[in-house]
């Protein structure tokens, strides 16, 4: 297929009605679906790394909820393969269960 025939087909669809989710459109997709490490193990940029206190932490999954990476696992694990280190687990949480601590350099 030609660039003509894909610029054809997507601006065919631009203008028309709503699409379904992953429903192809010529060479795109209506929506892109994140996959975990799709560009690599991000981890690596991080300054601070946040230390999970068990006795502090009631499970109540506030950290899940806003880590922007998704490095919280529901069992209140921290991928630290991914995480960056920006803070908001320890922000956000109400019993102060997680502390950003600076860390060695590796």
């Amino acid at each position: 297929m030609g660039q003509d025939e894909k610029t054809r087909r997507v601006a065919s669809v631009l203008p028309g009605r709503p699409r379904e989710v992953g429903e192809e459109i010529g060479f795109l997709t209506t929506i892109s679906v994140p996959s975990k490490g799709s560009v690599g193990l991000t981890g690596t940029w991080r300054t601070f790394v946040p230390v999970l206190s068990r006795e502090r932490c009631t499970g109540c999954l506030i950290c899940w909820v806003y880590c922007p990476e998704a490095c919280i696992t529901r069992e209140i694990e921290i991928d630290l393969n991914f995480c960056k280190g920006c803070g908001i687990c320890a922000e956000e949480c109400p019993r102060g269960a997680i502390a950003m601590v600076k860390e060695e350099k590796r």
